[in-house]
């Protein structure tokens, strides 16, 4: 067999395999993406009713425990099971109080693991900052 027969046969081989290889991968990736699921427990509109805070727990498998996850939003926009907490996680459920349209308190417990806090946090569009107050019960 000349040498030209035998690249034309390696190439052919190898386009096959990646072909294969591909369609494989985008039969087999969904299998693995989104691990993580999340479960709303409460949402609650900010005075302005244009924000709003969700608490919710993620749970990422099997082996992981599931934590409490607060975030913070426009009023119109959904939790996807892509996000985690934009505000607070920890590894007990928080109590949450809109102070005024821009103040959020906090209300979690000393003996909890904080796993995330921000004091604030700025949602856009547009560009709306709530500041983060934390209390301990």
């Amino acid at each position: 067999m000349n040498s030209t027969k035998r690249t034309e046969i390696i190439c052919i081989s190898a386009g096959c395999l990646l072909v294969l290889f591909a369609i494989g991968w985008l039969g087999i990736s969904p299998l693995f993406s989104n691990w993580c699921s999340n479960q709303v427990i409460s949402q609650t509109l900010a005075p302005a009713k244009d924000l709003k805070v969700i608490l919710f727990t993620r749970s990422c498998g099997a082996t992981t425990a599931a934590y409490y996850h607060v975030s913070v939003l426009n009023a119109g926009d959904s939790l996807s099971n892509d996000d985690s907490g934009n505000v607070f996680v920890s590894d007990a459920s928080p109590s949450l109080q809109w102070k005024d349209k821009r103040t959020l308190r906090i209300t979690r417990r000393s003996a909890e693991k904080i796993f995330h806090e921000q004091k604030e946090i700025t949602v856009w569009p547009p560009f709306k900052n709530v500041r983060i107050e934390y209390a301990e019960k």
